[in-house]
């Protein structure tokens, strides 16, 4: 009975004279909770998270296992919690060592999640665990090809790992991490992955359920998860930069796992502070609170310190000294910070392992160690030893990993303490005295993002204020920079009181001066005793483009052949109130085609003006074609702009058809001392909707020399044109002459038309013929042309004439005198066999034929080759 009284004595002056920062002796007896889960071995905890009904579930490892254990709100174990009802339970895998825990979360329903990295055969697995709320495996979580509710996930990588992981208000899981193709530090990239409920990868999120992002080849990594309120994703990281380190970094993604554009640049805001680590595999701690503003403990300029910024990455000037409180490393030795936590009355605290002074050289020596600020960045001197609480524990290597802040205020800490240098570590609790101060207001208001707006023009926005603390908050003046406004209402007048937990909206003007961003800020005086910064934004819109997102060529045709092409025109308007200037045309092409444009640049639009861009299309081949244009303007919204592309093509295709495939001459006369000659026509019809090209016309047979034709090629004709290609007949000598014509043109399906040629020779023939005697003087052009060895002369004469043929080089001089004489009426066929005068052979080239009979004369070209 004297030891109870006695008890509740000390407990009685305790709660009299317990100062913030004392352990609270309330906690297990002492303070202090160390949980010894093994008779011998490693016991380090890596997290603890405190559940609704104020348990607390601790998660770490114990000589190469997963140990997860359950303690009720004074640090002792919970028998009926784990698989043998020893209120753990330990999880191994075969063959998996070098285990590290680095996160836990709880569900709605009460299960537990955790994960982390396991290592087998030098391989790094990410894995998860969901367990039951008493501990044993979930049954429904995971895959069939591991044990029940563990997923061991490898992305074909040398190492991935989850270092946060957060359940959606959805029930799907989010994790943050990263991998690697190899096991050097300098290859890591931020990994981020997300599940559904059942542990199978959700394929509507990212690239089927993943996201790998490489910002520049080297130390990336995603270390925390936050949610927004309106249900925003935010994920902080530590993303290398060439020439400055690893830079604390935002990241903001949209549900389906693709960046959030709007956020920063390209989703991505660099606070241009290191880390306190050079290595990514120590990974900063984040604070979000409530007013959407994040505090971190960093690097700038080779300064420790704790940061402070906006989520729209610019420093909140109201924290410490424009954003930064410097650490003195004169009252700090280790600064190793693992968790931060916002007290009730939005007080900071961090937690990790520390010491005041350096300890015996050969040691490592480090004790459990908080610090704490105001929402201000002041140290709250009334908390442990001006703001700083170390305790020692077991003399040796002891660290903070974990902390929460209670409902009733006070902090409660995990970790471990190792007794002796060398020995093994145990989970450790302790629980801290921290009251709330009761009379002090605090401010929390958002940073203002007006909607853009155009010059000239004006919008509204509301801010709202909100008193969180616990004594009445007056508002005495506001002060706002310009191109900013305060607008007062009948409704509240300055100065103005905010109760505690209470808000007040105030209603601020943008008119905007820029186009682009305007930056501003509001201060506000208040009895806080602080003047409190809020950061102003708002978009000046001048130019702004508009045009359709997608632009058709329909279908596209040309002759079968030759390039297709065709042009459209793009209509792009300017609806701002500034004049439009595109900058560049960027074309993406498929295979095969190509689309362009001829428009000279920058090309400036006035307002409310449209301009009709001309875009070409062209392709060799048929098919459909989609590619894209991205239009970068100076419309500050939407400075790039992307219209899809697509084009059909085809060709026209000629058709030949032949009016008769036999030319019959019919019986010609020789007559004494002259040739027998003939004339016909094979008649051609363009039966298509391409141009026929006749490329080539050549002879065969037996008797294809007496056969002649005089056309030049190619011969064009167009649709549902027809010719008559003129075909000569001559010979000296009696008998039936027969031979091939063929014609080769572009028609797809018969380029090869071939048609016979007949002629009879006769002495006599009972009916005239008309072919025997020219209309007119003429020269056909020879044949062959060009020629070796030699080549067929006619010509015809239509009266008695006086003949004379000659043969010329390209210097005019005369090479040899086919003909000189007096001749009949008729057609006349002589050869040449390529020799002078003197019947040496003439040397290859060009040489002319010139004819005289009386008035007419008529010169041609003839080639030689060899």
């Amino acid at each position: 009975m004297k030891k109870i009284l006695l008890f509740l004595i000390l407990g009685l002056c305790n709660l009299v004279f317990a100062n913030d920062g004392d352990l609270d002796l309330t906690f297990n007896g002492d303070g202090i909770a160390a949980q010894n889960l093994r008779t011998t071995g490693l016991e380090e905890l890596s997290e603890f998270k405190i559940l609704p009904d104020g348990s607390i579930i601790a998660i770490g490892k114990t000589m190469g296992e997963i140990t997860i254990v359950k303690l009720d709100s004074m640090g002792n174990k919970i028998n009926s919690f784990g698989l043998n009802n020893q209120g753990f339970t330990n999880i191994t895998l075969a063959g998996y060592n070098l285990v590290f825990v680095n996160a836990l979360e709880s569900q709605l329903d009460g299960k537990i999640v955790f994960g982390g990295e396991m290592t087998y055969a030098g391989i790094i697995n990410a894995f998860l665990v969901r367990l039951n709320i008493d501990g044993t495996f979930d049954n429904n979580f995971g895959s069939p090809s591991w044990p029940i509710g563990i997923i061991l996930e490898n992305f074909n990588m040398y190492k991935q790992k989850y270092n946060d992981i957060k359940i959606l208000p959805n029930g799907k899981i989010l994790c943050v991490g990263s991998c690697g193709q190899t096991n050097a530090y300098s290859d890591e990239d931020i990994l981020i992955a997300r599940y559904n409920s059942d542990g199978t990868l959700d394929n509507t999120f990212g690239d089927n359920g993943k996201i790998i992002y490489d910002h520049m080849g080297d130390m990336d990594s995603a270390v925390q998860i936050e949610i927004l309120d309106n249900g925003e994703i935010i994920i902080f990281a530590a993303i290398f930069i060439q020439g400055f380190g690893l830079n604390t970094s935002v990241l903001k993604i949209n549900d389906d796992g693709s960046f959030d554009d709007s956020f920063g640049v390209n989703g991505i805001i660099f606070t241009n502070v290191k880390t306190k680590s050079n290595l990514v595999n120590w990974n900063p701690v984040f604070l979000l609170e409530e007013d959407e503003k994040f505090t971190f403990v960093g690097k700038k300029d080779n300064e420790l310190g704790v940061f402070r910024f906006h989520l729209n990455g610019k420093p909140d000037l109201n924290f410490a000294s424009n954003g930064i409180f410097s650490l003195d490393n004169s009252l700090f030795w280790n600064n190793n910070f693992y968790d931060v936590d916002v007290t009730k009355d939005s007080k900071i605290v961090f937690s990790g392992g520390n010491k005041s002074e350096p300890p015996p050289i050969g040691t490592n020596t480090t004790e459990f160690f908080l610090f704490k600020m105001d929402y201000y960045g002041s140290i709250d001197s009334s908390f442990g030893n001006s703001g700083s609480k170390f305790l020692d524990i077991a003399g040796n290597d002891e660290r903070i990993i974990s902390t929460h802040v209670l409902q009733n205020g006070k902090i409660l800490t995990g970790g471990f303490a190792q007794p002796q240098q060398f020995s093994n570590p145990k989970f450790t609790f302790a629980r801290f005295e921290n009251s709330f101060d009761l009379q002090s207001p605090v401010i929390e208001s958002k940073m203002v993002k007006f909607d853009s707006t155009f010059t000239g023009n004006s919008n509204s926005a509301f801010l709202k204020i909100k008193n969180t603390g616990f004594g009445n908050l007056v508002v005495n003046n506001f002060i706002i920079s310009s191109p900013f406004a305060f607008n007062p209402n009948f409704n509240l007048q300055i100065p103005f009181t905010i109760a505690p937990s209470d808000s007040v909206n105030i209603e601020l003007d943008f008119y905007p001066a820029l186009v682009g961003n305007n930056f501003g800020t509001l201060t506000i005086f208040s009895n806080t005793g602080m003047l409190y910064d809020v950061a102003l934004e708002g978009f000046g819109i001048g130019s702004v483009i508009s045009n359709s997102d997608s632009l058709d060529f329909g279908l596209a045709k040309a002759e079968w052949g030759e390039e297709v092409e065709k042009t459209v025109t793009l209509p792009i308007e300017n609806l701002g109130n500034s004049v439009l200037e595109i900058y560049s045309l960027n074309f993406t092409n498929p295979v095969n085609a190509k689309f362009n444009s001829d428009a000279s640049l920058p090309i400036q639009i006035q307002p409310n003006s449209i301009y009709n861009l001309p875009v070409k299309f062209g392709t060799n081949i048929t098919g459909d074609f989609v590619g894209s244009l991205e239009i970068t303007t100076n419309d500050f919204l939407q400075n790039t702009k992307t219209v899809a592309l697509t084009a059909m093509s085809g060709f026209y295709y000629p058709s030949i058809s032949v009016q008769s495939d036999t030319i019959n001459f019919g019986n010609i006369i020789l007559n004494q001392g002259q040739a027998a000659i003939g004339y016909d026509f094979v008649n051609i019809f363009n039966s298509g909707d391409g141009i026929l090209k006749i490329t080539d016309l050549s002879l065969s047979g037996q008797n294809f020399s007496n056969f002649i034709f005089n056309e030049s090629l190619p011969i064009i004709l167009q649709p549902s044109e027809s010719y008559g290609i003129g075909i000569t007949f001559t010979s000296l000598n009696l008998g039936s002459f027969e031979a091939n014509l063929e014609i080769v043109s572009n028609d797809l399906v018969n380029s090869n038309e071939f048609v016979n040629l007949f002629a009879e020779v006769v002495l006599t023939d009972s009916k005239e013929s008309s072919n025997s005697v020219p209309k007119d003087f003429t020269l056909l052009p020879n044949y062959p042309n060009p020629f070796n060895p030699s080549t067929k002369i006619t010509f015809g004469i239509p009266e008695k004439s006086s003949v004379r043929l000659e043969i010329f080089n390209v210097l005019g001089q005369k090479v040899k005198t086919l003909v000189e004489a007096e001749l009949l009426p008729s057609f006349y066929t002589f050869e040449w066999n390529g020799t002078d005068e003197f019947n040496n052979r003439v040397s290859n080239g060009i040489y002319l034929l010139k004819m005289q009979a009386g008035k007419f004369t008529e010169t041609r070209k003839m080639t030689i080759l060899k």
